[in-house]
């Protein structure tokens, strides 16, 4: 018997060493050292999920179009969830062959009034792309047809690379208001970044999970995974627990394609009377059932009286909708 405790004891000592040394190491990186704590560096090099939450539990739903969907239940404030396998080896290669093959990729920065080339809260390349690019198509389709929210309503996708000691530092994706001037209207028209989509397409070897601080928690999805969370509740408050990071990566190379979607014109989401608050049975327990069709099939042109832009020619301004263009 004692034995057995012995050897715990010296198993947990050994684990401590191994975590302490990744640590020390990633510390050595400037751009780790000046963005990440020590405290949510433990927590990526010891990935877990505490299951702890009757409410949490995995299952298979068969959505309309008769997908199977594994589903795993993360976190109910906010929702977290794991969609296994949502993207197959088709759609990954024709991701990956899409940014390899692209001259168009760049240094991602930090928006925002932090941007700015020498921050280096996030170390990544990055591709935008706009959702009827075929490579990315067929994700799109995916998540308007399965999911309780609308893509057409986000920002383009962005896919992500992230090579040795890349990251993305704790941050929330709920942003602050901004001006017509900033954005073009975005945030007035399309409303705040309500939920984000983040498609795995390559894992790294070691390290590269995404990890909630306040959650405690970490998520190491494979390859093909959707993780889908909110990012405010159903009031458009910020979700506390949705800080989240991008662990760094200690071997390999990860790859991910990030989605944000945006809050107004979400007709599609399913929100309890009784309720402020989204819940993951909110989110998802129809997802077999038969679905409205969604106000918009393709992202609306931002009318000019929310700040969009328009050519004079263009723009009918005669109260009958037909001003209202489809850029997908």
């Amino acid at each position: 018997m004692y034995w057995k405790l012995h050897w715990t004891l010296l198993q947990h000592f050994l684990i401590h060493i191994v975590i302490g040394n990744r640590i020390d190491h990633l510390l050595e990186n400037l751009d780790i050292k000046n963005t990440w704590t020590k405290s949510d560096l433990i927590l990526c090099t010891n990935p877990r999920i505490p299951f702890e939450n009757p409410e949490l539990h995995c299952e298979t739903v068969i959505s309309q179009h008769f997908t199977l969907l594994d589903v795993e239940y993360l976190s109910i404030q906010p929702v977290l969830i794991r969609f296994h396998k949502f993207g197959n080896k088709t759609m990954l290669k024709e991701i990956q062959n899409k940014f390899r093959k692209s001259d168009e990729v760049e240094e991602q920065v930090v928006e925002g009034a932090e941007s700015a080339m020498n921050h280096r809260g996030r170390v990544a390349d990055g591709l935008w792309l706009e959702p009827h690019e075929e490579c990315i198509l067929p994700l799109f389709h995916k998540i308007q047809q399965n999911l309780r929210l609308n893509p057409a309503i986000a920002e383009n996708f962005l896919i992500l690379k992230y090579d040795k000691n890349g990251h993305y530092a704790p941050h929330y994706d709920h942003l602050f208001p901004m001006t017509i001037d900033y954005d073009n209207g975005w945030f007035e028209y399309f409303g705040n970044r309500m939920a984000t989509a983040l498609l795995i397409v390559q894992p790294a070897e070691v390290g590269g999970g995404t990890v909630f601080p306040n959650l405690e928690l970490v998520v190491q999805p494979g390859a093909g995974d959707l993780l889908l969370w909110f990012n405010a509740d159903s009031n458009d408050d910020r979700e506390y627990n949705s800080l989240h990071a991008g662990c760094p990566i200690e071997k390999g190379q990860k790859m991910a394609v990030s989605l944000w979607l945006r809050g107004n014109f979400q007709d599609q989401l399913y929100c309890p009377t009784y309720s402020s608050r989204y819940t993951s049975y909110d989110m998802i327990k129809q997802l077999g059932s038969k679905r409205s069709h969604p106000q918009f099939d393709t992202r609306p042109q931002i009318p000019r009286e929310y700040g969009g832009y328009w050519d004079d020619e263009d723009y009918d301004d005669d109260g009958d909708g037909s001003d209202i263009l489809h850029v997908v």
